[in-house]
């Protein structure tokens, strides 16, 4: 999230919502709507997975993109 960002209820105060206009988070400077907010409120206490994949299938993934990310740096230097 953008620093500056601090949604901490479904709601943004007044404060909070001329905090995301100035730092640019609006481009057309109107309040974010309910939608927007709710949305980043349950976004929040998420985690990336959601309990929904296995540890062993995680592992192999972060390993497969470790790799992935080496051979993008190596192909990079040449």
């Amino acid at each position: 999230m953008t620093a500056g960002w601090n949604v901490t209820a479904p709601h943004l105060t007044d404060e909070e919502a001329a905090k995301v206009i100035a730092a640019g988070g609006l481009t057309n400077g109107e309040d974010p709507g309910d939608t927007a907010r709710g949305i980043l409120f349950g976004l929040q206490s998420k985690p990336m997975y959601g309990g929904t994949v296995e540890h062993a299938t995680k592992a192999k993934r972060r390993a497969k993109n470790k790799l992935a990310r080496q051979a993008r740096r190596i192909a990079r230097r040449s």
